[in-house]
């Protein structure tokens, strides 16, 4: 099942020639992610993680307007307290509980390929662009854990029953181009889809901060 997920994401990347990319890049950075959850937590903190790939863009109607993508490996996931009551006695004059609270250190981890489908636009200065992206991003989930201290590991299987493959999310950055070749952004995804199957409202939030080079000397054309 993931070497399809990834065969499918492979597919739709390069699907992308139609369009005619202009130049090939790659892009790394950071990201810091935390997942929406329902009021039983809290210190939802955000997991940091990365975010590592190869993109490609080309002009769209002008040399300002351009479109963009690619194959992202990005982690995302939350470190957060859930909390829980445990223990209680009976009183001598009748039923008497007293609950002590008490909580677990989580981590959890989750693993994707993202694909965005982005509008850039670029404010052009000498050498140096200012950048503003937006549009959905659609990921693909390849692996995960969920860490519990002082417990064994859990694995999570995106296979539909647990969580689901597919998540799609949309995506507001800013940043700005070099000479046409390196680009610096802060992007902000922000989940749609309720990742967990019987969870209410878990959803992906991730910041993200990446460094872009462009091959400008690369282009594919039909």
């Amino acid at each position: 099942m993931k070497i399809q997920k990834i065969f499918i994401a492979i597919m739709l990347f390069f699907s992308a020639n139609l369009i005619k990319a202009q130049h090939i890049g790659f892009t790394a950075g950071t990201n810091f992610s935390t997942i929406t959850y329902n009021h039983s937590i809290s210190n939802n903190n955000p997991l940091p993680g990365v975010n590592l790939g190869v993109v490609y863009e080309r002009p769209m109607f002008n040399d300002d307007i351009y479109f963009q993508t690619g194959l992202i490996f990005s982690q995302k996931g939350s470190s957060f307290k859930r909390y829980y009551y445990s223990g209680g006695y009976a009183g001598i004059f009748g039923a008497k509980y007293d609950y002590y609270e008490d909580y677990d250190n989580i981590a959890l981890q989750l693993a994707y390929i993202d694909i965005p489908l982005l509008i850039e636009y670029k404010y052009k200065i000498p050498k140096i662009a200012i950048i503003g992206k937006f549009g959905p991003s659609y990921s693909f989930g390849i692996f995960g854990k969920e860490s519990i201290k002082y417990e064994d590991d859990n694995k999570i299987r995106f296979d539909g029953k647990d969580h689901r493959e597919f998540d799609v999310g949309i995506n507001f950055a800013l940043g700005f181009e070099w000479n046409q070749t390196f680009q610096f952004t802060v992007n902000y995804q922000i989940g749609l889809t309720n990742i967990e199957i019987d969870a209410v409202q878990q959803r992906n939030k991730v910041m993200q901060f990446s460094i872009f080079y462009f091959l400008n000397n690369l282009y594919f054309y039909h």
